[in-house]
Parts: structure tokens; C-alpha cells; sequence
């Protein structure tokens, strides 16, 4: 297997995205998930991770993010100025490849590029300690549609 390269995802890569987050979602949100991931695929926000021309991630990088659920978190850094991480997804094939590390370095990367304070996102308690692994500390949970969610803050590098 190839060097794994991140770039910003193009219209082409569209189907793979979608095949890629019907693999990695136990709970598939059909309706209106394509309009919301080609929204942020206009606004320069998503990223895949590919080996070779074979796409095997992604990841969604927003600046301030404003959600309703999350309103409560006390965050690491208390600012404005923040990225959050959303859809990161890595093909169930590609799992043992570093592709999710190189989502979260790009992400980093992009940070501190930018010169954004902070990287914050929410995920499942399954994947919290890959989440640690990558710098990440837990600052709190919340529920929507009766899931739970852990939230998870770093400072950027």
C-alpha cells in the first residue's frame, strides 16, 4: 500500500465520499446527508484522504461551528476562533493504515496555517481513545436523537 496523501475533495469524489459514509455509519442519515456533504465540499471545508488515486477517508474541517447541542461544553479554549472536525470517516478496508492520523495532522496543520486557537469536535465513545492518541482531551457529552456524543478539544500546535 501507497504513501497516503490528504487534499481538498473535488466534485468527482462525491460517490466515493457516499460509499465511503454508507461503510462507517451504523446510522445512515439519507435524507439530506449528500446535500450537506456537497455543501461543504463548495465551501473548501471537506477533505479525503487518498493512497494513490484510491480514495479511503475523509474529513469535514469547519470554521466556528455554531450547533445548538453543543452550546453547553466547556471547551479548552474559551474563543471564537476554532476549527471543529466533523465526518471524519476512514473505509473499513484502510482501517489499519495511518489515513485517520493524517486527516487529524492535516487538520492541525490547517490550524495553525490559519492561525486558529483551537480544534474541537464530537464523537462516539467507541473511538475516544483514538481521539486522545491525537492530542485530544474529553470536555463533556451531550445526546441528539438519542445518541450519545463525547466532545473532545485540543489547543492548536
Amino acid at each position: 500500500m501507497g504513501k497516503t496523501d490528504v487534499r481538498p475533495a473535488q466534485k468527482k469524489d462525491l460517490p466515493h465520499i457516499m460509499e465511503i459514509f454508507a461503510a462507517t455509519s451504523d446510522v445512515l442519515q439519507n435524507e439530506g446527508l449528500e446535500t450537506m456533504i456537497a455543501g461543504y465540499l463548495l465551501k473548501d471545508q471537506l477533505f479525503v484522504a487518498c493512497t494513490g488515486v484510491q480514495i479511503i477517508g475523509m474529513i469535514a474541517i469547519i470554521h466556528n461551528i455554531k450547533r445548538k447541542a453543543i452550546a453547553h461544553i466547556k471547551w479548552i479554549v474559551d474563543t471564537d476562533n476554532y476549527i471543529y472536525i466533523t465526518l471524519l470517516r476512514i473505509d473499513p478496508v484502510y482501517l489499519s493504515t495511518n489515513a485517520g492520523k493524517e486527516l487529524f495532522d492535516y487538520a492541525h496543520t490547517l490550524a495553525e496555517r490559519r492561525g486558529y486557537a483551537s480544534i474541537r469536535l464530537d464523537a462516539a465513545r467507541q473511538l475516544s481513545d483514538k481521539y486522545r492518541s491525537c492530542g485530544f482531551q474529553a470536555v463533556g457529552s451531550y445526546t441528539q436523537s438519542g445518541r450519545l456524543f463525547y466532545c473532545y478539544g485540543t489547543t492548536s500546535p
